[in-house]
């Protein structure tokens, strides 16, 4: 297929740098093929991997031949998808058929599903090519990744710190163009924080928008799956396209989406609250520093801002009994392959009572009702994403938050501002909200109410426009005993 001499020249070095929508449509116009577009992304993933560890298995043959498929559809003029040729990650825990699907764990290295996830099987019926399954944080527990079975995965601002979890391999393979979309889950955070960490875009969908079955039943009543972008518009694409009820998916929720092109302007009347911290818990300065800098543009373009919040409680005393519940029942003898600090917090679960947990669900329910009473005065809230800067990329416990140290695997504070939209089930995102005085990104988070995941983006959008672009991220320098996989099936990195 010709590529159109507005493109000439540039193709193969540039490639990398456009998003989802643009891609797709330069395809349909015939502009640039997907063989040259799958070809850029694994080019950029075999450039700049070895030093990120982002990946746990790439597609190079599969993903190839799709790209032919692919070019042959569009030379034939057969119809194409929203995201016909356009090349997607995928994250380890999301099932991907004939592909490892292990948590990060060693409980489950071996396991290979025999279907696609419903998102996954959109995203294939849409056009897209899967080019590599990224990495995670074991049993999607922590807010970093870094696991015994894959390494540890480092973030494309500076290699010595974490792109976040547990969906740190997406945000890093978003965030230094290996990709332009990517899968990731979220049960407290997991989306967001890595699109806070990495200067990218994270959405956590409305709980049941989006089916996730087939799939591990891992905290299945706070657990969705969303999309990591460059743009707000292509996570909006992603939505449309991966959104919907599935029959094997009891949570889901019969709603079809219709996409709808996004406004970059704030609708009249909107009300939207904000808050530095969300109770008690300590936040960065240089979190909080970024992010009234972020409010101030915001009141300069006339968004109607008021200091206010839902009265929130310790929210870990709501969400650790869910958690730590709704692990161990696929974990039954297959524990003592855990890490250790997994093992314990498995022990924790299963030390559980049915009658904890129901009352822990009942806090809950308490508090979303709270949550929405307080969005019937307010459309929206806005905090920082994280209450802190990107740390070590395997921190080993321990992490200072404004002096205060807390344990980064079983303190509940680092995550305080994202775990509310889990537990009410509401929409949230995170967008890019400039560098904090250590060049590292900052995320403003945007809340709404259930089912608002429109007005979610659109706010998001909105404010985007508003804040600073980011960029790209430095060229890494490769760390030792980091090579990329050079085998197309290569579980990992070690």
């Amino acid at each position: 297929m010709p590529v159109g001499r507005s493109l000439a020249g540039r193709v193969s070095g540039e490639l990398h740098a456009l998003g989802a929508g643009e891609l797709a449509g330069l395809i349909r116009a015939r502009e640039i093929s997907p063989v040259e577009v799958v070809d850029a992304s694994l080019a950029r993933i075999e450039e700049r991997d070895g030093a990120l560890n982002a990946c746990t298995v790439v597609l190079r043959e599969d993903a190839r031949a799709r790209a032919r498929e692919a070019e042959r559809a569009i030379a034939a003029g057969e119809g194409a998808g929203p995201l016909h040729g356009v090349p997607v990650a995928i994250k380890d825990a999301i099932w991907v058929r004939g592909e490892p699907a292990t948590l990060g764990s060693r409980a489950f290295a071996d396991f290979r599903p025999t279907e696609d996830a419903a998102p996954v099987r959109r995203l294939r019926d849409a056009g897209a090519i899967i080019v590599a399954k990224t990495t995670n944080s074991e049993l999607l527990w922590s807010g970093y990744t870094a696991t015994e079975l894959f390494g540890v995965t480092r973030n494309p601002w500076d290699l010595r710190l974490t792109p976040g979890g547990s969906s740190g391999g997406s945000g890093a393979a978003v965030a230094s163009g290996m990709v332009p979309l990517a899968l990731g889950t979220d049960a407290g955070g997991s989306v967001r924080i890595p699109a806070a960490f990495c200067g990218v875009v994270g959405h956590k969908p409305t709980h049941g928008l989006v089916a996730r079955s087939p799939a591990f039943e891992e905290m299945r009543s706070l657990n969705v799956v969303g999309p990591l972008a460059r743009s707000v518009a292509d996570a909006r694409l992603c939505l449309d396209v991966i959104a919907g009820p599935d029959p094997a998916d009891n949570l889901s929720v019969p709603i079809e989406r219709r996409s709808q092109p996004l406004a970059n302007r704030l609708p009249a009347g909107v009300r939207i609250a904000w808050s530095e911290k969300l109770g008690e818990h300590p936040v960065d300065p240089g979190i909080a520093e970024r992010f009234h800098v972020a409010l101030a543009a915001l009141a300069r373009a006339g968004w109607q801002l008021v200091e206010d919040s839902p009265d929130v409680c310790d929210l870990g005393e709501i969400s650790m009994p869910i958690l730590l519940t709704e692990l161990p029942p696929m974990l039954a003898g297959r524990e003592h392959l855990l890490s250790p600090a997994l093992q314990e917090l498995f022990q924790q679960g299963a030390e559980r009572s049915a009658r904890e947990y129901f009352a822990a669900q009942l806090k809950r329910a308490e508090f979303t009702s709270r949550v929405e009473t307080f969005f019937q005065g307010y459309d929206a809230l806005l905090t920082p994403t994280t209450s802190m800067a990107p740390f070590a990329a395997d921190p080993q416990g321990q992490i200072d938050i404004a002096g205060t140290s807390v344990d980064v695997d079983l303190d509940t504070a680092p995550y305080n501002l994202t775990v509310l939209a889990n537990l009410t089930g509401g929409p949230a995102a995170s967008v890019p909200a400039g560098l904090d005085g250590h060049g590292l990104p900052v995320g403003l988070h945007v809340t709404c109410r259930r089912f608002a995941d429109d007005l979610c983006l659109q706010l998001a959008e909105a404010a985007a426009e508003l804040l600073p672009r980011l960029g790209s991220p430095p060229s890494p320098v490769q760390e030792p005993n980091q090579a990329s996989p050079s085998d197309d099936r290569a579980p990992g990195h070690g």
